[in-house]
């Protein structure tokens, strides 16, 4: 069996891990982005642009 179908086939595996994970009852998702989290990312990236900018310069 060549690396590149051992890779894959581990791969697989993993997927199918997972979905049984998230098909399980007991699964229970992340909540969802509030608008604070919305907020915090915009303040974040407008201050990593800002940096960028004065970086130019």
């Amino acid at each position: 069996m060549s690396a590149k179908s051992e890779t894959a086939s581990k791969i697989q595996e993993e997927i199918d891990q997972r979905i049984q994970l998230m098909e399980s009852p007991e699964f229970q998702p992340i909540p969802r982005l509030t608008n604070r989290d919305y907020q915090i990312i915009l303040g974040a990236s407008i201050i990593c642009m800002i940096g960028i900018i004065l970086g130019l310069y």
